[in-house]
């Protein structure tokens, strides 16, 4: 578990307060606002270093903050919070958190296919839709290549794993040809 996933949470929670159940799209548009204000911190070391340092005031941060509201809306008083907590630090555990509870909200769960070949769209087809019977869920997959697999997939999604890879079945053969 990340070092602020408990924290991260807690921040999410908070989040879904800002969403505008009327508006389906809001928790869409919260989470450009947060990973918009992520790509500045990570794009700008002076940004950065600003909000993560400890001898700089709050209120000169939550002034900065100010600032910058009418590009931020949605998330200004969201980022005030943190500023207040001194979680700045967690921003990135928070917006996977929040990506993760807005995929559970949606009941998709996103799935990262890895294969030693390109699939055709009729093999991803069937895969897909042999990972939502299994789970249970709508799946959004994403494809990654590995030649070190051999032939089949791993199918990789939070907290599950569905290996149906070759290299995975000879460590089988091999287990149970040493038993």
């Amino acid at each position: 578990m990340p070092r602020n996933a408990a924290v991260a949470r807690r921040y999410v929670r908070a989040l879904h307060t800002l969403i505008d159940d009327k508006n389906p799209s809001s928790a869409l548009k919260l989470l450009a606002e947060l990973k918009a204000f992520q790509v500045t911190l990570k794009n700008s070391k002076d940004v950065a270093k600003f909000f993560f340092n400890p001898v700089i005031s709050k209120a000169d941060k939550r002034g900065v903050l100010s600032e910058i509201k009418a590009k931020l809306p949605g998330i200004e008083k969201f980022l005030e919070i943190l500023v207040e907590g001194n979680r700045v630090s967690a921003l990135d555990e928070i917006i996977e958190e929040f990506e993760q509870a807005l995929e559970s909200d949606s009941g998709e769960l996103s799935v990262v296919l890895e294969s030693a070949r390109p699939l055709n769209e009729a093999s991803l087809d069937e895969v897909k839709s042999m990972i939502q019977d299994r789970w249970k869920r709508k799946i959004k997959l994403t494809t990654v290549l590995k030649p070190e697999l051999l032939g089949g997939f791993v199918a990789r999604a939070k907290g599950r794993v569905l290996d149906a890879s070759v290299v995975n079945q000879f460590e089988m053969l091999k287990q149970s040809l040493s038993a």
